[in-house]
């Protein structure tokens, strides 16, 4: 991936998820790419149904 494509995609996460409030339910999380754009104030469910994509992080 070419780093143009890179910020876009961080872009779109940002846009997307830094206006969410409260219990936040994320389905097919996969390895937690979202989580570092996520806001510290909600309150986070992730769910991932793929074992091979599934890792836990703190």
């Amino acid at each position: 991936m070419s780093n143009n494509q890179s910020s876009i995609i961080q872009r779109i996460r940002i846009d997307t998820v830094s206006s969410l409030s409260g219990t936040v339910l994320e389905i097919g999380a996969g390895n937690g790419d979202n989580l570092p754009y996520l806001p510290k104030s909600i309150s986070l469910i992730a769910l991932e149904p793929d074992k091979r994509r599934c890792t836990i992080r703190d």
